[in-house]
């Protein structure tokens, strides 16, 4: 907030509930919740809300701002006190409120962000139009003239056409990669070429039956500085989204996991026609290696680490421990690598997964599109169970006294671990096996985020807390 002296409101409907990780910070930020009937129309709403904030003595005036409109630039505040409504142009054909004759001669249309100099007028134009939102906007005007003010960098989230055209412009992009997303394709460039070689391969060699729930590879190949390849751009959100930010009930997570399991058990009947590598004591190599490179950066971690309920733990003999609880004997088959939530897609049309960010390279370094699947479902474990999804998007609080962790989590909407366990139930996997798999993956993790010492703790929080799940 640029302006702390700033009255900043928020309206939700009544029977929305918030959690409390949301609820104390938008306290935080010093934002006011006013709850409103959720059968009110929205110049009820609006009348409400003014009449909620703003007192008869106020004379500063408002900024309203909708919900479902995103300026990618701040508004100039230099408006507040100023009639001005801002406008944009759009190429959908959706009933919005056409800005006319009735403010300046313009085809523009409202874009959901309007200043107003005098609240308490809005209010009673409000009540004579019968809260005719547009209406009492035009007898408003008849009295305090709006400036329209155009802008060119609005995102509209209101229907779903116009939400996913905002969302291929709204996109993030980890360190190593160059993202270019548009309507119809992503391409993806690295200085990294043999990971992205290998992520293309993986699409260029998909198994016939397992297409489906690819995106589709356009082209791939080497440029001067890097490796680069198109895929086509798949609207559907993230299970990483829907799982950390969503409020999707039981019944539809039902749906999202069988669909993972699925493809799961799908992966497993394609076996690996060719060698492969002795993924156990690969696995095993790769975590003491991690460990190690951890620890040596860390010296305290090399020491004990409590809980909040005092129990000593050392992480090398939990690794120890949890390796013991891993079956030394491995099939090869088809595998993504990385199935974890933010690389699982949902098609809520289809109701099925695709999937994205392949890995494509076998524990030795070769290119491959085989390995052992109870990577992929521990994958699968650290998204659901471990929340690891939290973790990378700062939704957590981490106690460090320099011996004891203690780690928050928000709330979930849902929680996964029955939906998980009852998949087991008729899966060819041990349950048990696959959270001691995952177990480690926190483990071996925690040198490669050396940049945030805090999701590093998080981490060793959470491998101790998986290791308690397993010795229960």
């Amino acid at each position: 907030n640029e302006n702390p002296d700033e009255k900043i409101c928020m309206t939700l409907p009544k029977n929305f509930p918030i959690g409390s990780w949301d609820k104390q910070a938008l306290t935080e930020a010093n934002i006011n919740i006013i709850q409103i009937d959720e059968n009110f129309s929205l110049g009820q709403s609006i009348a409400f809300c003014l009449a909620s904030a703003c007192t008869a003595e106020d004379d500063d005036g408002v900024i309203i701002y909708y919900g479902d409109t995103l300026l990618r630039n701040p508004v100039n505040l230099q408006n507040m006190g100023k009639n001005v409504i801002y406008t944009a142009r759009s190429d959908f054909n959706y009933v919005w409120m056409k800005i006319n004759d009735g403010f300046e001669s313009s085809d523009a249309v409202f874009c959901g962000v309007l200043s107003i100099g005098n609240p308490q007028l809005l209010i009673r134009s409000l009540i004579s139009t019968n809260f005719d939102f547009t209406k009492s906007l035009f007898k408003y005007n008849e009295t305090n003239q709006f400036v329209q003010e155009h802008r060119s960098d609005w995102l509209d989230f209101g229907h779903l056409n116009t939400f996913y055209d905002s969302k291929t412009i709204v996109t993030t992009e980890r360190a190593f990669n160059e993202l270019i997303i548009n309507k119809y394709f992503v391409k993806k460039r690295s200085q990294k070429k043999k990971k992205l070689h290998a992520e293309a391969n993986w699409f260029s060699n998909v198994p016939e039956e397992m297409a489906y729930y690819a995106a589709m590879l356009i082209s791939h190949g080497e440029e001067d500085n890097g490796y680069c390849y198109k895929l086509e751009y798949l609207y559907s959100p993230t299970l990483t989204e829907l799982f950390v930010y969503g409020n999707h009930p039981q019944a539809i997570w039902g749906q999202i996991i069988n669909s993972c399991f699925h493809f799961i058990e799908r992966s497993y009947e394609i076996r690996n026609p060719g060698p492969s590598v002795d993924f156990y004591k690969s696995l095993i190599s790769k975590n003491e290696t991690r460990l190690d490179e951890f620890i040596a950066a860390n010296p305290r971690f090399g020491n004990v680490v409590k809980d909040a309920e005092g129990n000593h733990f050392m992480l090398k003999e939990i690794l120890a421990e949890i390796h013991k609880a891993i079956n030394p004997e491995s099939r090869s088959s088809f595998v993504h690598g990385d199935f974890c939530f933010s690389n699982i897609l949902y098609d809520f049309k289809k109701n099925d997964i695709k999937v994205i960010d392949p890995r494509g390279i076998d524990f030795d370094g070769n290119l491959s599109i085989y390995g052992d699947i109870r990577y992929d479902l521990a994958k699968i474990l650290h998204s659901a169970i471990g929340k690891y999804d939290y973790i990378v998007s700062d939704r957590f609080h981490i106690q460090d006294d320099g011996e004891t962790l203690i780690l928050e989590l928000p709330e979930s909407s849902i929680d996964l671990t029955k939906l998980i366990k009852k998949q087991f139930e008729t899966s060819s996997f041990s349950y048990t096996e696959i959270l001691a798999l995952t177990a480690t993956l926190f483990l071996s993790m925690l040198p490669l985020h050396y940049d945030h010492p805090n999701r590093q703790q998080a981490f060793v929080a959470t491998a101790i807390n998986l290791y308690k799940e397993l010795t229960k």
